[in-house]
């Protein structure tokens, strides 16, 4: 089944209203994820709590086969859609390409802050492992 015809059946499975006024974006988001535009998106949009955002997409997955290449992540309170093999392939190129940046953004420390030498950091390997 195509993109086009599956997104109509499965909006009509979406029961949560917040959910169902955000489905355009999500459309589109998603639309990017599986034509391999985006790597990932982060669901800042979707008026909800992450644990109940997350159970309502589940649905969603099992409904349409072709969305299994794209997971739900959930940091603290933020839920992101990635492709796991994309955005791995990005990061590694990234971090081959050092005049190209990465540009790495430290959140946790209170006050963000831009990290050039995140490139070797452990946490970054760790990070990349667990997504493979």
């Amino acid at each position: 089944m195509k993109l086009e015809e599956a997104l109509p059946q499965l909006h009509r499975q979406v029961k949560d209203k917040l959910l169902r006024r955000a489905w355009p974006t999500l459309t589109q988001d998603i639309a990017a994820l599986l034509g391999g535009v985006r790597s990932c998106v982060m669901l800042d949009y979707v008026q909800l709590p992450a644990g109940k955002l997350h159970k309502q997409l589940i649905p969603l997955w099992e409904a349409w086969h072709q969305l299994h290449v794209i997971s739900v992540l959930q940091m603290e309170d933020a839920i992101f859609l990635i492709r796991r093999s994309l955005l791995v392939d990005r990061m590694v190129r990234d971090l081959q390409h050092p005049e190209m940046g990465p540009l790495f953004v430290r959140v946790d420390t209170g006050t963000p802050q831009i990290c050039p030498e995140a490139a070797a950091s452990p946490e970054l390997a760790q990070f990349l492992k667990a997504l493979k």
